[in-house]
């Protein structure tokens, strides 16, 4: 390569150190032809002679000739300034000059070059400078030599570039070798500068930036001397007002400093007036509250006192466990509950299938009718659960808890939901919809879901999505409406509401609260509580027919139950056994998440259960046990069993379970002899309770 001679230079045809050469790259390959580029922002290049000087853009010029700035190795578009900061692979390059003619070489040495210059002749490469900008950098010109010259160059201060004392500019340096047009590998690496002749230089700039000092923190403003000149004030501001108590402003606190006792927080006696002083009597007479209390025998124990003096409340009973475990965190189902469960399920049942159909059905669509039908469904949710909880004992399929096509059958001719007059709502295509129903949706994310889901049985989520299918099927389709939340609305009012039997329209609080929230029942419960505690454990770790076996109970191990103590009959079926079960249980708000909890029973809710199986049975009265010649209820149905005459005791003693979850017998009377009947049927070993024993021998007997 051709190192670069200093323009003007003192001894500049001498050799210099090598670190403080500039190279002029030798390329064998062909010199490309002259470039003629767009206009690069904020440059432009002018021929004057054999020279191109970069120039401003709008400083006048002859004949200008445009730079791009994919040679400059910019973006297209990409503004070039080089007025930025110092940048060693990007100079500031302000001028580019050549000659018109190759040089000779002017080392005599340099045999080798002249015997090349005379070969290639006016092919020979010619010398150019390359001028940066004086007002920013010392070592301002650089003048380069063809190949073969031997000469070497050193920067050379112009005449504006004083050189600061301690700057040694000879160790400035620039490298420029060949580029080649069209390359991409070096566009915004490094700049590439066109010559006049049409070649393509690439430039390595080490120098000294002028003015490269740091100027410090800017001067802090000095502080004010006076109002006067620095605020334009005559003085200090008039101080405010402190602002007046308003009649919302709490009253000042007074702080008394006594050194007697403290007083009390409030009156001992009613006042009229709290500003009375404590410790002085009251003008006005005083209000005395009378309160009845219970009459309590000094000779009682302590622990009888506080049962007479303290009220009973549901706390104190065998169902205090349910507050903690239920969803509701209370014993009963509160309309906060099912809300939540509503948001849950309809998250569930608007899927992109569903949105689809209703968008097609509906006179609109679009988010505004899902929120209208969300609406219509939110305001009837709570009927449409226990609607779900009493279909789904028709047909006890997978868990229990969802509705097969027996029990959709039988909800279709209840509600009177088919008409076989109408194009689109008959008998056989609601049974179409229901598998159509059962597709599951192919999404991300409900792969829990689908794995629960059955294949031929209705979740709740689904049960909710199916009556707007219906709905859509039988009023918007044949065209008596076109809004869907309004035919969902209408199929709930005149179809699905009228005719629902007087079980899925149950409210299982009001057995709860007429029956066996009392301190009645609860002394009942407690009476048999040991038997009652290993009837449970026993059941509750039978494996089912799900292959589950855990320590509560499920509804096939609640009708194992019934069975074993010889309750299902003629006047219990197993529909009402699986009923007790369902309307025992509280409320669980996601059927997915916590499907344990729903499908199984906790104590409180088995002890539930079986008074709410005396509902459906009739019990004999004392009068009857004695006439009979018996001493409990056990002993009395052994003797109707015996004599053949159960059938008939039967037929003659009908309860009505309607009338009973509010009014009927005392709940303690019939709870009492019901409770009686289970111990004594499974106390095999007839030691008057029921424990481990009695299913030592039931095993044996098996």
């Amino acid at each position: 390569g051709a190192p670069a001679e200093a323009a003007g230079a003192p001894g500049a045809d001498q050799p210099v150190a090598a670190e403080h050469s500039v190279e002029w790259a030798a390329d064998t390959a062909q010199v490309p032809a002259a470039v003629d580029v767009d206009a690069a922002p904020g440059l432009q290049r002018s021929h004057s002679g054999g020279a191109a000087v970069l120039t401003p853009i709008g400083t006048p010029v002859d004949k200008p000739r445009s730079v791009s700035p994919t040679l400059l190795g910019f973006d297209e578009g990409e503004a070039v300034d080089f007025g930025a900061p110092h940048n060693r692979w990007f100079p500031p390059v302000v001028d580019v000059e050549m000659a018109k003619t190759a040089a000779p070489p002017v080392a005599k040495e340099d045999e080798e070059g002249r015997a090349r210059f005379l070969r290639i002749k006016g092919r020979a490469e010619r010398p150019f400078t390359i001028r940066l900008d004086p007002s920013r950098e010392y070592a301002s010109t650089w003048k380069f030599r063809p190949v073969g010259t031997n000469a070497l160059g050193a920067p050379v201060p112009g005449p504006d570039d004083p050189v600061p004392p301690g700057e040694d500019v000879s160790k400035a340096t620039m490298v420029a070798w060949k580029g080649r047009k069209g390359t991409r590998y070096s566009q915004g690496l490094f700049a590439q500068i066109p010559l006049p002749d049409g070649q393509l230089a690439h430039v390595y700039y080490m120098g000294h930036k002028k003015n490269a000092v740091d100027p410090g923190n800017a001067p802090e403003p000095g502080m004010p001397q006076s109002l006067g000149k620095d605020f334009e004030l005559d003085g200090l501001p008039v101080k405010p007002f402190a602002p007046t108590a308003g009649r919302k402003d709490p009253p000042a606190h007074m702080l008394h400093a006594s050194l007697t006792w403290p007083l009390p927080d409030r009156h001992c006696l009613p006042v009229e007036d709290e500003t009375v002083w404590f410790g002085t009597v009251p003008n006005q007479k005083p209000l005395l509250d009378a309160e009845a209390r219970a009459m309590v025998d000094l000779r009682m124990d302590d622990q009888a006192k506080a049962e007479q003096i303290k009220p009973w409340t549901v706390d104190d009973s065998v169902f205090a466990p349910r507050k903690k475990y239920a969803d509701s965190k209370s014993y009963w189902n509160s309309a906060k509950t099912t809300r939540r469960a509503f948001e849950i399920d309809w998250s569930r049942l608007n899927q992109e299938r569903f949105r689809v159909v209703i968008n097609k059905e509906d006179d609109n669509g679009g988010e505004e009718e899902m929120a209208e039908i969300k609406d219509v469904l939110s305001r009837y949710s709570d009927l449409l659960y226990t609607a779900f909880m009493w279909y789904s004992t028709v047909q006890r399929s997978m868990d229990g808890y969802v509705i097969g096509q027996l029990a959709f059958s039988e909800f279709i001719r209840d509600c009177k939901l088919a008409d076989n007059e109408s194009p689109h709502c008959k008998t056989k295509d609601l049974d179409k919809l229901f598998i159509v129903q059962n597709v599951e949706e192919d999404a991300p994310g409900i792969e829990e879901l689908n794995r629960i889901n059955p294949n031929r049985a209705l979740l709740r989520y689904e049960f909710f999505q199916i009556i707007v299918r219906i709905a859509i099927e039988k009023y918007v389709r044949p065209g008596y409406l076109r809004d869907v939340s309004e035919a969902t609305e209408k199929l709930l009012l005149e179809c699905i509401i009228p005719n629902l039997p007087p079980g899925a329209s149950l409210d299982t609080d009001v057995f709860r609260n007429f029956k066996i929230y009392t301190k009645p029942a609860d002394d009942v419960f407690r009476k048999y509580l040991p038997s009652l505690k290993n009837i449970y454990k026993h059941f509750a770790a039978i494996i089912d027919d799900s292959g589950r076996r855990n320590e509560v109970l499920s509804a096939e191990e609640w009708v194992k139950f019934c069975y074993a103590a010889r309750l299902i009959d003629e006047t219990f079926t197993k529909r009402e056994a699986h009923m007790c079960y369902v309307w025992s249980q509280m409320f669980v708000t996601d059927e997915i998440r916590r499907r344990e909890k729903m499908i199984c029973a906790m104590f409180p809710d088995f002890l539930e259960a079986l008074a709410r199986v005396t509902l459906f049975k009739a019990m004999p009265t004392d009068t009857e046990i004695e006439d009979y010649g018996c001493s409990e209820t056990g002993e009395y149905f052994d003797r109707l069993v015996k004599e053949g005459a159960l059938k008939g005791w039967n037929a003659s003693h009908k309860v009505d379970w309607q009338v009973e979850q509010e009014e009927g017998r005392e709940i303690e009377d019939t709870l009492d002899k019901f409770l009686n009947l289970v111990v004594h049927r499974l106390d095999l070993d007839m030691s008057g309770k029921v424990d481990k024993k009695d299913w030592h021998i039931a095993s044996g007997h098996n």
